[in-house]
């Protein structure tokens, strides 16, 4: 999946798309009353790293490990440390709420909202904007790094986030439903019995 954070100016936008394939990853603790709508940094001696909560509102789901992160010291500014650049206030969007985060041991995780049901791997998409009194000002100032960063999973799915203008790419599309072929001897069948009845009515 894809998140792209960007800029205007009157404030900054989230946009996120696609689906995860979770089979073969193993869940770790659950996650009960995350909010959604805020981004923010951390850099302690346990948790280092982006963090963000994109999409609607209040959600709850499990923390799943990524296997590989981009370098703190590639995504994180010199001299950040702490929770810093956290929004005004959580300002909730649309779509499956989501959640770039950490878990209990300080390892950089995702979660999905599972509080109407598991989640299937289907595709979703959804926005957040931060604007007038929500608006914590430029991605310039920021304590992270503009840039393309990819985060990855065990078994090969990745979340690529994409923050500034410059880096932001195509979300992607629903997968296009696989349809069955005809049998090659339907259409002939078909042409067959078409040219059985026009000569019925000829005759």
């Amino acid at each position: 999946m894809v998140i792209n954070i960007t800029e205007d100016a009157a404030g900054i936008y989230a946009e996120y798309a696609g689906s995860l394939d979770l089979t073969g990853l193993t869940p770790g603790p659950y996650l009960s009353g995350g909010t959604a709508g805020g981004i923010w940094t951390w850099n302690s001696s346990r948790v280092q790293g982006l963090l963000a909560g994109l999409g609607e509102g209040d959600y709850a789901g499990r923390f799943y490990v990524f296997s590989d992160v981009p370098d703190v010291g590639d995504l994180l500014k010199p001299g950040s440390g702490g929770a810093t650049w956290q929004t005004l206030g959580t300002v909730p969007g649309s779509g499956l709420a989501l959640q770039l985060d950490h878990d209990a041991s300080g390892d950089s995780s995702f979660v999905i909202d599972e509080s109407a049901g598991d989640y299937d791997g289907g595709y979703f998409r959804g926005t957040n904007a931060w604007t007038g009194e929500d608006w914590p000002g430029p991605l310039s100032e920021a304590p992270f790094n503009l840039g393309r960063f990819i985060y990855a999973f065990s078994n090969g799915e990745t979340v690529t986030l994409n923050i500034g203008n410059g880096s932001a790419m195509d979300l992607p599309g629903p997968v296009p439903t696989a349809t069955t072929p005809l049998p090659a001897s339907l259409p002939l069948a078909a042409f067959g019995l078409a040219a059985l009845g026009l000569l019925r009515r000829r005759r």
